[in-house]
């Protein structure tokens, strides 16, 4: 028996868009919940605008009106925008009291936090406005302070109905901690402007200010994975790229071939020839930029066993959806992580059991698998055209616990994971925060004793925390469960590609 649970949001998959709108030129500012819809499609007249205490009053068109500001006084850009700020009538909250209770008589929901204030409990069609001035044209950086309990939510930025930038608000804890995030540049033309902030499909995110011009403070960090190695990612990711530049030779023989191949690289920190194997679709025609997907192997296994496994079922559906198969060896280790069983998702005091026995071999040994995964990403990437928005990654068992850690930390390969029968991964210690938009498939075997509470504990969490997530069960056990959910896996990751 097969079981399938999707979690994918309302209306679209787990998507929060908290729109910054240079108000809509003619657009109406201050509707009612019964008539909101967006600023270009409400009426510009002010006397369409709502009575009711929990809507602003008349229409910020563009450029905007200084006596609509916050105490008279627009905001002045480069400079930050204290989301408390909000013009006078410029804004829509679903309820009628200021459920935060600090720092204005308003409906929108104000809390006092560490000496200053922020808006919290953010519900879906929400909107704030602000009048800005801004000195002179140019590129301006945006950076923001912003938290969220639930997965999926984004930044949008437009101006006057042209969108300029969309991005994800992370995923930042049960409490909704605050994170500064760079969200990139812009550019704004001079004079007085309304910026609309509206809180779109999900609710709960929280918002402490943005910045918008030179931004000298400083960034959150990332969350480091606390039951990884110290490799830092963006480096690690530059140095397989060189050495990827420095070890390929472009038109050698085998360059660019198509079919499965086993292949090797000299690896310099082993000294000696790692294999990995690649499967390139037949059907290709030498040009146009193909899908990836990474294969990461269970422990007592090496880079073909998987692919050679049920008459090559792996590298036949390569093939049929048209993508590169490469499966890397993880050299020497677990491809970075040192969780194993009995350490699954659930269970932290076993995790932290099994940190507190690791030795500095051990995490040596997974540095370099570690280094070995990305090297032969890098390594394809040089020698083939990869679409850059269709790079996939799954694994089994161990693989799998490959999956969660090569996943998260870097995420900014991924655009959808597959982890088959391997919750090896902790709420504590993850960045989680880099999968908050990931699209994830999540499969397990009904008699995988030693995972499937972890798997299931597992989906319940990233359910209630709104990631995007498609779950299912197959009545098999650890190993049985592979061919049974591999094609789902392909059919998964062909659905993402753009």
């Amino acid at each position: 028996m097969t079981y399938l649970h999707t979690f994918r949001g309302r209306a679209s998959p787990l998507l929060l868009a908290f729109i910054l709108s240079l108000s809509g030129c003619g657009g109406d500012g201050g509707t009612s919940s019964s008539s909101f819809s967006s600023s270009s499609s409400s009426s510009s007249s002010s006397s369409s605008s709502s009575s009711s205490s929990s809507s602003g009053g008349s229409n910020h068109a563009c450029p905007g009106v200084a006596a609509n500001a916050w105490q008279g006084t627009p905001i002045e850009l480069p400079g930050r925008v204290e989301a408390e700020n909000f013009d006078l009538e410029g804004f829509y909250d679903s309820t009628p009291q200021n459920q935060g209770g600090a720092y204005r008589d308003t409906a929108v929901d104000i809390a006092a936090i560490n000496g200053g204030y922020a808006v919290v409990n953010t519900d879906a069609g929400e909107y704030l406005e602000y009048t800005v001035n801004v000195a002179a044209a140019g590129e301006y950086q945006v950076v923001a302070k912003v938290g969220a309990a639930g997965a999926g939510r984004t930044l949008e930025l437009s101006q006057c109905d042209t969108h300029l930038l969309t991005v994800a608000v992370p995923y930042s804890g049960e409490d909704a901690a605050f994170r500064t995030i760079a969200l990139g540049a812009i550019h704004l033309e001079p004079g007085l402007q309304v910026i609309r902030l509206s809180v779109g499909d999900l609710p709960g995110a929280k918002i402490d200010w943005l910045h918008i011009g030179n931004y000298t403070g400083e960034l959150s960090a990332p969350t480091p994975v606390a039951f990884g190695t110290m490799l830092d990612s963006a480096q690690q990711i530059q140095a397989a790229r060189t050495f990827a530049q420095n070890t390929l030779r472009p038109g050698a023989s085998g360059w660019r071939a198509k079919g499965d191949q086993r292949r090797s690289y000299y690896f310099p920190e082993v000294n000696a020839q790692v294999g990995y194997r690649l499967v390139v679709p037949s059907s290709w025609d030498g040009v146009s930029a193909l899908p990836l997907v990474v294969f990461l192997h269970g422990a007592g296994n090496d880079e073909n066993s998987y692919v050679d496994q049920n008459n090559r079922q792996m590298a036949r559906l390569a093939e049929q959806h048209g993508f590169i198969l490469a499966s890397a060896l993880g050299y020497g280790g677990a491809y970075g992580t040192m969780l194993r069983l009995p350490a699954v998702f659930g269970q932290p005091q076993e995790a932290a059991n099994m940190l507190a026995s690791i030795t500095q071999e051990r995490r040596a040994a997974e540095a370099l698998s570690e280094r070995d995964v990305i090297n032969v990403i890098e390594l394809v990437r040089g020698e083939y055209p990869i679409n850059d928005k269709a790079m996939f990654l799954t694994g089994h068992s161990m693989g799998s616990g490959g999956t969660w850690y090569i996943g998260a930390k870097y995420s900014s390969y991924w655009a959808g994971l597959a982890p088959m029968s391997g919750p090896f991964v902790q709420e504590q210690g993850y960045p989680w925060e880099n999968l908050s938009t990931m699209p994830l498939l999540v499969t397990e075997g009904t008699g995988a004793t030693p995972s499937l509470t972890g798997s299931r504990v597992l989906r319940d969490w990233l359910k209630a925390r709104e990631f995007d997530v498609t779950y299912k069960e197959v009545n098999a056990d650890h190993a049985g469960m592979v061919p049974l959910v591999l094609p789902d896996v392909f059919q998964f990751f062909a659905n993402l590609v753009p």
